[in-house]
């Protein structure tokens, strides 16, 4: 399986990136409200963090995972929660064997890894239509 070992050893959430970070992304906004369905209270507070998250791409091997920056003065952490990831799906039905994970740090939303299932790393984000999320004990 190809996750992307560039990305595991990622920097705490309290330093400032290398890069600047920019908006979210429309396919990452939906992305996000894929992965985090439901009115549960962890759901819910990390819904709400997306208008105050920024992005920083450039995984060194090319593939489209973003770490994500919450201005933590403008929201308040989820509740506490268990689970690393906190979410993912894998697309179905369609020619990119790929899938997707949500991380947190703290009650933040941390980083939207995507993996692929074979070799080569995705370099576009697939269509969302084909994303089956996982069940998560927080639905």
């Amino acid at each position: 399986m190809g996750f992307c070992e560039n990305r595991l050893v990622s920097r705490p959430q309290e330093t400032v990136p290398v890069d600047s970070p920019v908006p979210l992304s429309p396919i990452v906004v939906d992305t996000l409200e894929a992965l985090l369905p439901g009115d549960n209270p962890v759901h819910c507070a990390l819904r709400r963090q997306i208008p105050f998250t920024t992005m920083e791409e450039g995984c060194p091997c090319g593939c489209t995972s973003v770490d994500l920056w919450v201005d933590k003065t403008k929201c308040d952490p989820a509740p506490a929660h268990e689970g690393r990831p906190l979410a993912d799906g894998n697309y179905v039905d369609t020619d990119v064997y790929a899938g997707v994970i949500l991380f947190t740090s703290d009650g933040y939303l941390r980083s939207l890894e995507i993996h692929s299932w074979l070799e080569e790393p995705i370099r576009r984000w697939p269509d969302l239509s084909h994303l089956d999320v996982a069940p998560s004990h927080y639905q």
